[in-house]
């Protein structure tokens, strides 16, 4: 998935002249509150909450003012309060957070819930998180934080201010993470608080200049309170002394000497493994190596924070994976690393590119991507493959000879391509199948099929389009299992790159036909059949970093039920007494109940062009996707209905139909087709002269009953 256009502009809205700050009117902060989405509540309202502020409900106190426990609208929550109320910065400060905090959401952002500007008073109201805050757990008495919950926060923490960093439009830095300001909520999942400070920082720009020094000094990055230039790298800086703080257990100042003068000297050692007298002694014995193996991660991740050069200093993207363990630590500063961007341009093997393809052939172009969607077995001559054989209904079987004349290409060259479906392990085929024909002119591949007791036929079409990559597969396939005839039809919508979808094709159904409750449980042994491959598609992918992933919406046949499962945007649709049904539901990452299920995880929704997780993928469910696996499943959704008269036939299509053409219009143009090959070439064609830039496949299964023998477009009886 490609990322939005980043704007041209080099310098920063936020770098504004000290003299328009220090103009300000203390009045005019109500006019910047107008509009703002959080409730606004009564001075009065607030002070009931807090019992009139009593000291009994005080949670914290600092510069700004203090902060307690309130209880509104039937739940808990903490409610900051100004102290110097004719402060001007802290007015600004506390405007600042409100405008903030209002525009961003995330698990690991605390959640700004109202505010109050009555009179001279200024409030905010934010969720309350009961364990307090990560500096009350680590240096006051009482509970001893373990490791796992160390890590947690940890990689909470920086999930926060990734989600600042990278997916907020525009960008926002912090500067001042510490841990009072990291709050823990009941299962210690942290969330950043206290944006006072904050600024927006545009993509474009390198830093944003400020004439007041910002943050608290030991956590403040000493090149920024030099020069007054900040940038994300202010924020990692900070973290790294937090991470340093999670480590050691120690104060972040000791006497005159800070953290990160007394780790320099003790770093290098701990690196080796000699945690002694650098690891908090307070944490019990590790008991497994995985423990070992992220405290590793965690001590390598705050060196490369506090590093003296900011330039030096790691993305907060790449801090996060290398904390999870999906990042080489040698990689933790390489920026120039690629494969962690959100977008891959997927390169074909060298061994695969025929020299007139290099040449800028489209026909060789074309076969070679059909040959890699077909699977012809490598190393077979033409006349050695197998044959497919069609049942004669008298327990043999004959081969099946059926020969088309290819159309002539434009340079004289003769070409014909047939589609094989081959069956595994002694399972009977009972298949009869059309040799697929090869358009070269506009790209396109296109076959038919039919079951031998002919209860459904189908066809499909499938073409690259406009892109300069092909990355849909597709699988039509029929089976006789234990005496019952099976049809499956799977259409695959690959992204960063073909491999996903190519693994899917060749795997899904062989491991779902092999499923021991396939005959009796087919709804379960789909969903375990879908998981399977994904994970074994992960295992088998050398690169760790590997951001290949695959839709899947597919189509099984069975006896009189027909079950469609789905994961992504790949849909499924059927013709049922003339009207338009969804079989499937995208798995897009605004449907409510996936953001759920995504923020649950610990990941995000956020707009970049279109809803994506984590700013990333524009699809919330998927076979492959390693760095998002966490938050995008391969859990697909089934829907069983019976196959009776009333339904005429099924659409299968990878996302690039149904992006310009809608449920309706897809049944409406299929329905007067009988021959299914025509209505799935129809289908493609409507979509490319509609505008649609994306790699198209689709298939369309017509159900037989009452509806007569089939004919295809060319009148031949198969």
């Amino acid at each position: 998935m490609n990322r939005a256009d980043r704007h041209n502009e080099t310098r920063d809205p936020n770098e504004s002249s000290s003299s328009h700050q220090e103009n300000r009117s203390y009045p005019s902060a109500s006019e910047n509150y107008k509009g703002i989405g959080p409730r606004p509540y009564s001075y009065r309202e607030l002070a009931n909450a807090t019992d009139h502020f009593s000291n009994n409900v005080l949670l914290g106190e600092g510069g700004f003012g203090q902060v307690y426990m309130g209880f509104l609208d039937g739940k808990y929550c903490a409610i900051k309060k100004l102290k110097n109320l004719r402060d001007v910065l802290s007015e600004e400060n506390l405007e600042n957070e409100i405008l903030v905090v209002s525009r961003v959401s995330h698990k690991n952002l605390v959640q700004l819930i109202g505010y109050c500007i009555d009179g001279a008073n200024r409030l905010i109201v934010l969720e309350y998180c009961p364990n307090e805050s990560l500096r009350s757990k680590l240096h006051e008495e009482g509970e001893i934080l373990d490791w796992q919950k160390r890590m947690k926060i940890a990689i909470g923490s920086a999930r926060g201010l990734e989600y600042l960093h990278e997916y907020c439009k525009p960008r926002i830095i912090h500067l001042d993470i510490k841990p009072d300001n990291i709050l823990l909520d009941n299962e210690f999942e942290p969330k950043i608080a206290d944006f006072g400070l904050a600024l927006f920082f545009s993509d474009a720009a390198t830093h944003v200049s400020k004439s007041t020094n910002k943050g608290t000094q030991v956590y403040a990055d000493p090149m920024t309170t030099r020069t007054g230039k900040y940038s994300d790298k202010s924020d990692i800086y900070s973290f790294g002394v937090v991470l340093l703080e999670l480590i050691t257990g120690k104060e972040p100042m000791d006497k005159d000497n800070d953290i990160v003068n007394w780790a320099n000297s003790r770093i290098k050692k701990a690196l080796k493994g000699e945690y002694e007298g650098f690891v908090d002694s307070r944490l019990q014995t590790f008991d497994h190596e995985e423990m070992y193996q992220e405290m590793y991660r965690m001590i390598f991740c705050a060196k490369a924070c506090v590093n003296r050069l900011p330039k030096s200093r790691p993305s907060m993207r790449r801090i996060l994976l290398a904390l999870e363990g999906n990042l080489p630590l040698e990689n933790l500063c390489d920026e120039k690393d690629n494969k962690l961007r959100s977008s891959t341009i997927y390169k074909a093997n060298p061994e695969e590119i025929s020299p007139a393809a290099t040449a800028g052939s489209n026909l060789f172009r074309l076969f070679n991507w059909m040959r890699k969607a077909n699977r012809q077995p490598r190393g077979v001559k033409k006349e050695e493959r197998a044959i497919p054989r069609q049942a004669t209904g008298d327990g043999t079987e004959e081969e099946t000879k059926n020969v088309i004349m290819p159309r002539q290409l434009p340079n004289q060259q003769w070409t014909t391509a047939t589609n094989y479906d081959f069956s595994n392990n002694n399972i009977g085929s009972s298949l009869v199948h059309i040799p697929q024909m090869v358009y070269a002119d506009v790209a396109l591949v296109s076959g038919a099929g039919i079951s031998h007791n002919r209860k459904f036929c189908y066809g499909y079409a499938t073409s690259p389009g406009k892109g300069s990559s092909m990355e849909d597969f597709y699988e039509t396939r029929i089976d006789s299992v234990d005496g019952e005839i099976v049809g499956l039809f799977g259409v695959f919508d690959g992204h960063g790159g073909a491999r996903a979808a190519e693994y899917v094709k060749q795997n899904l159904f062989s491991n779902l036909i092999r499923h021991p409750k396939f005959i009796s449980d087919t709804k379960s042994a789909i969903a375990d059949a879908y998981n399977h491959t994904d994970s074994e598609f992960l295992k088998s992918e050398n690169n760790q970093n590997s951001e290949s992933g695959s839709t899947a919406s597919t189509a099984i046949l069975i006896g009189d039920r027909l079950l469609v499962a789905n994961v992504g945007d790949s849909r499924a649709v059927t013709c049922r007494g003339g009207n338009a049904i969804a079989a499937s539901r995208d798995h897009k990452p605004d449907r409510s109940d996936e953001r759920q299920r995504i923020e649950d995880a610990g990941g995000f929704v956020t707009w970049a062009g279109t809803w994506k997780v984590g700013g990333v993928l524009a699809v919330s469910r998927a076979f492959g996707d390693r760095l998002l696996k966490q938050y995008v499943v391969a859990d697909p959704e089934i829907q069983d209905e019976k196959i009776d008269s009333s339904l005429e036939f099924l659409i299968l299509a990878s996302y690039g139909l149904w992006d310009v053409v809608t449920n309706e219009e897809a049944v409406v143009m299929t329905k007067p087709i009988e021959d299914p090959e025509l209505a799935a070439k129809s289908l493609l064609q409507e979509a490319y002269q509609r505008g649609s830039a994306y790699n198209i496949t689709c298939i369309v299964v017509r159900f037989l009953a009452n509806q007569g023998t089939p004919t295809t477009h060319d009148s031949r009886m198969i």
